[in-house]
């Protein structure tokens, strides 16, 4: 029996307009009457995951930030911040990629640095808060994860950054113009496991659903893991199943079949 179901967000829970399905709410609430805990998981700021799923939004826990904040039962019960010695420098260097722009994101609020107004649109995706600053280096907020968005492509970005950086961040690309980088014990995948932990479910009735590489981490911490049908192939060689596109709404319709039917 399944006890925990995990999804990321963008490009698996909400299609490519970036909407739900109008049913996905009243299956959640179906699986928590079974005692099947629902766990969204995604890069996205908290605030912003909160604001998605305003009407059960204190009845589902958080992995935020690619797993850099846990939230359960609205309160905070991991928070991985990043030293603040080595922001400076990372400044540094993102600002030597073109056509990137930086976000440094604390708990509540999303820093950067522009008033592009393309690259702001892409920014509010993710982030509900957000603070346009003259200079990064003079947040004082504590970071937990270093985002930088790429106007053409985020393997630009991961070429420039990761052979640097890779001794002292984790460095995912997360979407075609996203790279997100955090502390080495920071993933989606350790944030499950501390879920986990919380509600006595194991790797053998656990339940997840991702689209991207940031979703590996945690597809490895479930016996059912499913990549959508959109997902790129080196994901879908590491989970288990394959469902649906999420345009085709894959997530809801492996509920309902596993689940709820």
């Amino acid at each position: 029996m399944i006890k925990l179901v995990a999804s990321d967000v963008d490009g698996t829970l909400l299609d490519s307009t970036g909407k739900m399905h109008p049913e996905t709410f009243d299956a959640i609430q179906k699986m928590h009457d079974r005692d099947v805990r629902f766990v969204v998981a995604s890069g996205r700021q908290y605030q912003s995951l909160r604001n998605q799923f305003a009407p059960i939004a204190d009845e589902i826990a958080y992995i935020a930030e690619n797993g850099a904040v846990v939230v359960l039962e609205g309160k905070e019960i991991y928070k991985s911040v990043i030293d603040p010695v080595v922001i400076p420098k990372f400044i540094d260097d993102v600002r030597n990629i073109g056509n990137a722009h930086l976000v440094l994101c604390s708990k509540d609020c999303a820093y950067i640095e522009t008033d592009n107004l393309v690259a702001l649109k892409e920014v509010q995706i993710y982030y509900a808060n957000i603070e346009i600053v003259e200079d990064l280096k003079e947040v004082e907020a504590e970071i937990i994860k270093l985002s930088i968005m790429h106007m053409e492509d985020s393997e630009l970005t991961y070429a420039a950054m990761e052979p640097k950086w890779k001794d002292t961040f984790t460095i995912n690309i997360t979407t075609p113009l996203w790279v997100d980088v955090y502390n080495p014990t920071t993933s989606k995948g350790l944030a499950l496991k501390k879920l986990q932990e919380h509600y006595g479910a194991e790797f053998k009735n656990t339940m997840v659903f991702g689209d991207y590489f940031n979703d590996v981490s945690m597809m490895e911490e479930a016996k059912y893991s499913y990549a959508v049908a959109n997902a790129p192939a080196g994901v879908k060689e590491v989970a288990t199943y394959e469902t649906a596109s999420n345009d085709e709404y894959g997530v809801l319709q492996v509920i309902y079949d596993r689940i709820l039917g």
